[in-house]
């Protein structure tokens, strides 16, 4: 918590004081309420300078690598963003952005999407449509990936032989910044985090621009949220914000709702079934033998086997 609010004022944010930082039961972060929030009251805000987008990335990285990124057409502010997550990782205290990535979930956490599961676990979903799409999802990143690389290895490591600092020093560096996990975890990054500006928020940031929001990112969806985003201001003083559309009471979860998706495409891209969409999650599931059905009934509450 004492991490997070650091990260929140060094990023000059306001409203650390209104919330804490808890774990929750299902694994990962969340925020709560640390004293009563009224009807329509900015809970907390965060500068629109503060926003990690492909305006950022555009900014920050070499301009070879911006300009191969640009060619991939509508998926070129995903993969600027991607990459910067990336370098950033891979510089570690040396990055403006170390004290937010440390916060954020490793591919073996909670709330990480289906494409990024290992084997093992994917085969909890075989046989159903998710589990295709999932493995679709991977082999269309690593085809990416393998064609990009190439072209982007030799200024990515000029760039990294020029900055100080994380892994950088050393041969192997884009070997390792940009890895098959590195990049993995980039994009289950951005398909888990990334929100849609409700409204334009300057520095050349539309409404509906591609951004992760430090510190906002750790708000939960609920179907029934209590906050909702929104912009304040304008130019250089826009501000995202979070916004309470109903009372809260203290120690209460602070929730967002992040789309109105049905179970599976809320799994697929986020990991999770909150439990309250319309449509229900479908698995295929495998039984025990008629044997052990019959020596243990309360299996699943099955009392018979069908027809073979």
């Amino acid at each position: 918590d004492a991490n997070a609010r650091a990260l929140l004022a060094a990023l000059g944010g306001g409203g650390g004081e209104r919330v804490a930082v808890v774990g929750c039961s299902a694994g990962g972060r969340g925020l709560v309420a640390a004293s009563p929030i009224a009807s329509d009251e900015v809970v907390v805000s965060l500068p629109a300078a503060s926003l990690v987008s492909g305006a950022t990335a555009r900014a920050e990285l070499p301009a070879a690598v911006v300009a191969a990124l640009e060619e991939e057409g509508e998926w070129c502010d995903h993969l600027l963003v991607m990459h910067l997550l990336m370098r950033e990782r891979g510089r570690g205290a040396a990055s403006p952005l170390a004290a937010w990535l440390s916060l954020l979930p490793r591919l073996d956490g909670a709330g990480v999407p289906p494409s990024a599961w290992s084997d093992d676990q994917l085969e909890a979903l075989g046989g159903t449509d998710a589990y295709w799409t999932a493995h679709a999802s991977r082999g269309e990143l690593a085809e990416l990936r393998q064609t990009l690389m190439p072209r982007l290895a030799p200024a990515l490591s000029a760039a990294a032989a020029a900055a100080p600092g994380g892994e950088g020093g050393g041969g192997g560096f884009v070997e390792r910044a940009y890895s098959e996990e590195r990049w993995t975890w980039a994009k289950a990054l951005l398909d888990t985090r990334a929100i849609s500006l409700p409204a334009p928020a300057g520095a050349g940031l539309p409404g509906g621009a591609l951004v992760l929001a430090p510190f906002l990112d750790l708000c939960n969806h609920r179907c029934a949220p209590n906050l909702e985003l929104a912009v304040e201001g304008s130019g250089g003083g826009a501000r995202l914000c979070l916004r309470a559309v109903a009372p809260v009471g203290e120690g209460e979860q602070l929730c967002i709702s992040y789309g109105r998706f049905d179970a599976q495409a809320m799994l697929l891209h986020y990991g999770m079934d909150p439990g309250c969409c319309a449509a229900p999650l479908l698995l295929r599931l495998s039984l025990p033998p008629c044997e052990a059905l019959d020596a243990e009934p309360s299996l699943l509450g099955l009392r018979s086997c069908p027809p073979r």
